[in-house]
Parts: C-alpha cells; sequence; structure tokens
C-alpha cells in the first residue's frame, strides 16, 4: 500500500468565494444608518439606570434610617425612585439631546 500523503503545515481551508468580487459590484455608496460621525450620541439605557440605581439605593438608605426602621418601606420607596429616576432621567436626556444635536448641526452648517 502507498504510503499516506502528508499535509503541508501551512495548508488551511479552501479560499472562500466573495460574491461582489466575482461579479465586478462595487461596494454600496449609500450612507451608514444612524447618526453621522461626530454627532453627538444619545445615552443608553445602561448609562441612564447606573446613576439611577445608585440614588435610588440612597434613598433606600436615607428612609429606612429616617423612619421606623422597617425595610419593607425603604425597600418600596427605593423601587418607585428608581422607576421614576429613570423615567425622569430618560425624558431630561432627550430634551438635552435635541440641544446638543441642534447646536451641533449649527457648528456643522446643515441648519
Amino acid at each position: 500500500m502507498a504510503p499516506k500523503k502528508r499535509r503541508r503545515p501551512t495548508a488551511g481551508p479552501p479560499p472562500v468565494r466573495n460574491p461582489r468580487y466575482e461579479a465586478k459590484v462595487a461596494p454600496s455608496t449609500e450612507p451608514a444608518p444612524g447618526p453621522p460621525a461626530g454627532a453627538p450620541r444619545p445615552k443608553t439605557l445602561r448609562e441612564l439606570a447606573i446613576p439611577a440605581v445608585f440614588a435610588a439605593a440612597v434613598l433606600g438608605i436615607f428612609v429606612y434610617f429616617s423612619e421606623d426602621r422597617r425595610p419593607g418601606n425603604a425597600i418600596t420607596v427605593a423601587l418607585i425612585g428608581l422607576v421614576f429616576m429613570i423615567g425622569l432621567g430618560y425624558a431630561m436626556d432627550r430634551a438635552l439631546q435635541r440641544a446638543r444635536m441642534r447646536r451641533w448641526q449649527k457648528r456643522q452648517g446643515d441648519g
């Protein structure tokens, strides 16, 4: 029986075919979706929630020590405060984002 052919160490998987290259199609010239480069970006939910969680924790601790030390009351007030803080933080950030975007557009000469 003939000896088995040894595989070259540099041999890898076969090359992948690129249909765009084979069809000689130019890449798309359409702008990428989303805001243009350099535009101010809105805050994410995570960026809004982290300070709200800390503020709610401080509020819960304050309520716990200022009232009659009932943890149920403190947790309830902290959770209600968290919901309000996230909602109001989102609304405030949207207003500030619109103002930042208007200012950025004026600097860019778009409006």
